[in-house]
């Protein structure tokens, strides 16, 4: 297959999954699974095709779209397969009920590819953005990003933007491109974006309804990690760790001691969760990525906070590795605003060797709210003198 086969072969992937939004359907994973195959397009049709009938062709049987299927497609550019595939999507149809004698064989060469993709193959444009703005190949980057990264409702066009939500995580996002081609990120959170630190780089440009923020993003990569990580932190600030403990431990008794005893570790099995999303499954401190090793340290103790609210705040927790949660929860270390660990003066050089505290350690990802927190724990609970 040459390459303006396979590009011809794309566009009209492309165009088929452009069409089935029209009746509700979302074709995020078939997407997903057309990017992947970009390079070899026509590897995708023929696993789809040598494959059971998937989820797809059957809603699409049920929307009476089976033209719109890739066995039609198969079936359509069935000069550029073995016989076997045209055969095998000819038979899938057909069986269906499906005419495959009254559609027309596609022209896929070079001839066909200048001639026939202006009507027949390329895709219409995007209702969100022109086609010369918006390519579709970088629409379908865009959804794949969102899709990746936990936003899995797409909402459809907003001026230059693909609007997405999250089944999960209560926030909305916009996706564009900044004039240099670059991707960009809008935000419907203030408290999200702002978290969000050094991940891309904050713009100044007009903005989709009810979006507080954008940045943009070094290249797609980066893009996914913004996505991933304000889709963490949605679920967690301010109070998603107590909307999830309220909702979990609702229907619970807590009347009996052993009943109280059930609903404080739901919490903090909720507490625990929310930490390792927070930072990302890795120690605070040191970068341990051990999710298994790390502990959910509260700054200031379950046993102390006066409500529910300041127990299952994020902001009252850092994820430590076990050494250094034991010393943080004894009083041994604590933290400053500055996110420096400062060490007790009561342990001596050779405790502070082998705990691994005998050189700098910092905090890199302090939020203001942490520092509440912190100013608590050094005012209460950090050794200076012996008790």
């Amino acid at each position: 297959m040459t390459r303006d086969e396979r590009a011809v072969l794309l566009k009209e992937l492309l165009r088929i999954a452009e069409e089935t939004r029209k009746f509700g359907y979302n074709p995020a994973r078939f997407l997903q699974d057309v990017f992947r195959s970009e390079r070899d397009p026509g590897a995708l049709v023929t696993r789809y095709v040598r494959n059971p009938p998937s989820d797809g062709f059957a809603r699409l049987f049920e929307e009476k779209r089976l033209d719109l299927t890739v066995e039609n497609v198969a079936w359509k550019f069935r000069r550029l397969f073995p016989p076997d595939v045209a055969e095998a999507a000819a038979k899938r149809l057909s069986e269906a009920g499906f005419d495959v004698d009254a559609q027309p064989t596609a022209e896929p060469g070079e001839a066909g590819a200048r001639a026939g993709a202006g009507a027949a193959v390329r895709p219409p444009p995007m209702p969100h953005e022109s086609a010369a703005t918006f390519p579709p190949l970088i629409a379908t980057r865009l959804e794949k990003a969102a899709a990746d990264n936990g936003f899995d409702r797409p909402l459809g066009g907003a001026g230059e933007w693909l609007a997405f939500e999250s089944t999960h995580a209560p926030l909305r996002i916009w996706l564009g491109l900044d004039p240099a081609g670059l991707p960009v990120v809008a935000i419907s959170r203030a408290d999200v974006h702002r978290a969000l630190g050094t991940l891309g780089t904050a713009v100044e440009r007009t903005l989709p309804p009810g979006a507080v923020a954008a940045r943009v993003a070094a290249g797609f990569d980066v893009l996914h990690q913004i996505l991933r990580r304000a889709y963490q932190l949605a679920r967690t600030l301010p109070n998603g760790l107590l909307d999830r403990y309220r909702k979990e431990t609702r229907s619970l008794p807590s009347t009996t001691e052993a009943e109280r005893l059930v609903v404080q570790r739901v919490g903090q099995d909720v507490f625990r969760a929310g930490l390792l999303e927070y930072w990302q499954d890795r120690c605070a401190v040191t970068g341990l990525a051990v999710p298994a090793l790390l502990r959910a340290s509260h700054i200031k103790p379950w046993a102390k906070c006066d409500t529910d609210a300041e127990r299952l705040d994020v902001f009252n927790g850092i994820l430590l590795a076990p050494h250094l949660d034991a010393a943080f929860d004894a009083g041994f270390i604590t933290v400053a605003d500055d996110g420096a660990v400062l060490v007790s003066p009561l342990l001596t050089e050779a405790d502070r060797a082998v705990l691994g505290l005998d050189r700098p350690l910092r905090i890199s990802r302090l939020a203001p709210e942490h520092r509440v927190y912190l100013a608590w724990h050094r005012a209460k609970e950090f050794r200076t003198r012996e008790a």
